[in-house]
């Protein structure tokens, strides 16, 4: 269900998995907050043993707080989850805590992507995603403003290639990129993963397994909270017509954007046939009329595939034919190489 066309040069990077080293300890409670009395419950008798004896000053800063309010360094805020301020170290066990909850969950699996090979892809920057883009970044810090954001687009129009152009552009260099595998019957909240400096990013374009509610998107915004503890980041890639519920829409760190127009289906594939060594054939296209009439029109994800059906042409091996043989192909048929890539409309 990605846009990303099948790149036959890319190699598989190893899945993204949790980190089955990190365990509890034994014996631990796996509870990150303290275990308060229940109300009603039955208190312990104090000690008569030594009735003269002198009590022991408790330090305010250990003295248990009242039943039914937060601890120390702890701030309830109104949704599901608790932030704490304070003490580093009591945080960042916190983080770790959440973070082995998750992993003790059947969470989406998938695989880690190349940073600098997502960078050295060609990328058409049109208009209208140049503003998609200022919408989703802070100009200020040059990061994505929100821990999720959710592209809605129409299929094909590349939605996946912006999400992960995104997040290898506007995420820190030491974050993992980690394209998730669908494999759910409805959105859920708990099977969306969790780890430090990671940036996921998901396709929800299935009719009927990816439907969205706007339940879903109040988790998400729970989901966010954590991630932004985390330094990760998740971007959704929603097809447009599963966006339909009136109440879908920005939630608290949450972010939502809308595609209303693809890149230029002609420069897509100058670019993609200048990058793989192409540039005769390029120049050859902009002197026929007809090749620049055949590409108007076309999708994102159908110009790629135009693309390397002529780069990847009957009788042509682009890995090991020369320099010379290819601009020599690209010179003697532009117009065999034209007619075969062009769709039939």
């Amino acid at each position: 269900m990605s846009d990303v066309p099948l790149d036959p040069s890319a190699r598989p990077e190893h899945p993204a998995r949790a980190d089955e080293t990190n365990t509890p300890q034994p014996g631990a409670s796996g509870r990150w907050l303290p275990r308060w009395p229940r109300a009603g419950a039955d208190l312990p008798e104090p000690a008569v043993d030594a009735p003269d004896a002198p009590v022991a000053a408790v330090p305010p800063q250990e003295r248990q707080a009242p039943l039914g309010q937060p601890g120390p360094n702890i701030l309830k805020n109104a949704g599901s989850d608790t932030h704490l301020y304070g003490d580093v170290e009591v945080v960042a066990g916190v983080i770790e805590e959440l973070i082995l909850q998750t992993r003790k969950r059947e969470v989406l699996e998938g695989s880690e992507i190349s940073r600098s090979r997502l960078l050295e892809q060609p990328f058409v920057r049109g208009r209208h995603w140049e503003s998609v883009r200022e919408e989703a970044v802070d100009p200020a810090t040059g990061r994505l403003r929100q821990p999720v954001l959710i592209i809605v687009a129409p299929r094909s129009w590349g939605s996946t290639t912006l999400a992960l152009r995104l997040l290898a552009e506007h995420t820190d260099d030491r974050t993992t990129v980690v394209k998730l595998d669908v494999d759910w019957n409805a959105p859920s909240k708990g099977r969306l993963p969790l780890e430090k400096t990671h940036a996921f990013q998901l396709d929800l374009k299935h009719r009927e397994h990816d439907q969205l509610s706007a339940e879903f998107l109040d988790g998400l915004s729970a989901h966010a909270a954590n991630l932004r503890d985390c330094r990760s980041h998740l971007v959704l890639t929603v097809a447009q017509e599963l966006w339909r519920d009136h109440r879908l829409s920005d939630r608290e760190g949450v972010r939502v954007v809308h595609l209303h127009d693809g890149p230029d289906a002609q420069q897509v594939v100058e670019d993609h046939l200048a990058a793989n060594g192409y540039a005769q054939l390029v120049a050859s296209m902009q002197s026929w009329p007809k090749a620049q009439a055949a590409l108007r029109g076309l999708t994102a994800v159908a110009a790629v595939r135009a693309a390397h059906t002529i780069v990847a042409g009957p009788g042509r091996n682009t890995r090991t034919c020369s320099r010379h043989s290819r601009r020599a192909a690209a010179v003697e048929s532009p117009r065999r190489a034209w007619r075969r890539a062009s769709p039939r409309r």
